[in-house]
């Protein structure tokens, strides 16, 4: 199967696979000097190679006979479509699965296959969306939609909020994070604004929707697209995420502990883009159980859409 992935900087190609294929730079640098990744179509072995924008990048997965059979069961993943036209659709992902194959995810099935079983091998994700994170996802159904919805991103005419649970309650009722990410030097699996490599523009506003104790439930609207974005920018406003294994303190796992609170609290709400279809949409998508159970045992409200 190939994971493709539209260039829309130049860069390493290594660098550039640590972010769209979500791996390690060893990793991306096995795969590349495997012969598993293809620029425009041609095979590269260097990792040093630099890609450029409008380049494509795709990673050939060959999974041996063993995962092929487990992914089997990829038919059986329940994907809620929330809207549907000729050239996209939008799903609402479930938490705790993997939205495209990679080193991490091993045999286990993934959105992307789920799709691709019931809609062909034309689909494509946009966007993505952390394993544990729930909520609005963007697909397209052939290469020139997701050139065009890409090109949104790239423009940021994508309108994409966020609810998030976190610890501590901000100082400030609404303001905007606006700090540089980019992957650790220190953890290759993690990104950071202290000691990175290549460090991107990063922009998330937030507003305070209710607090109690001391915790808040906040909307955040992301403004640039980067890895980690949400997690990583709350993390650095000493407010984490409950249930953010990666980015969590020591304070927020404690009072997660303390009330029984499970799962990453981070819910992609809504988005708001327009189809190649011409059709300008904006789509809810409805808030899980599991995250409205959260709020409850922390005495939070969710305000109403």
């Amino acid at each position: 199967m190939d994971n493709t992935y539209p260039v829309s900087t130049g860069e390493r190609l290594d660098q550039f696979l640590t972010g769209a294929h979500r791996c390690s730079r060893s990793q991306a640098a096995k795969l590349i000097q495997a012969g598993n990744v293809l620029v425009n179509g041609a095979k590269v072995r260097k990792p040093a190679k630099q890609v450029a924008s409008g380049d494509v990048v795709a990673v050939a997965i060959n999974p041996p006979k063993p995962h092929a059979a487990a992914n089997e069961s990829a038919t059986i993943i329940d994907v809620p479509v929330l809207y549907e036209d000729h050239s996209c659709l939008v799903i609402n992902k479930p938490a705790g699965i993997a939205v495209h194959p990679g080193i991490a995810t091993g045999n286990a099935p993934t959105i992307i296959e789920a799709l691709r079983r019931k809609y062909g091998s034309g689909l494509h994700l946009v966007h993505r969306l952390d394993k544990e994170t729930t909520g609005c996802l963007l697909c397209a159904k052939n290469t020139a939609a997701l050139e065009a919805l890409q090109r949104q991103f790239q423009e940021r005419s994508v309108q994409k909020s966020y609810l998030a649970i976190v610890a501590g309650i901000p100082s400030e009722k609404r303001a905007m994070i606006d700090a540089p990410i980019g992957r650790s030097l220190v953890n290759r699996v993690k990104m950071s604004l202290f000691k990175t490599g290549e460090s991107r523009e990063a922009r998330t506003s937030y507003e305070v929707l209710d607090s109690a104790g001391n915790t808040s439930l906040l909307r955040c609207d992301i403004h640039t697209g980067r890895t980690h974005q949400i997690r990583v920018h709350l993390s650095a406003i000493r407010h984490p995420i409950f249930g953010d294994t990666k980015y969590g303190s020591a304070e927020s796992i404690r009072v997660a502990k303390e009330h029984g609170v499970e799962g990453l609290c981070l819910h992609a709400r809504t988005l708001a883009f327009t189809s190649p279809e011409g059709v300008p949409v904006t789509i809810a998508a409805p808030i899980p159980e599991s995250f409205r159970m959260n709020t409850e045992k922390l005495h939070l409200r969710i305000p109403e859409a």
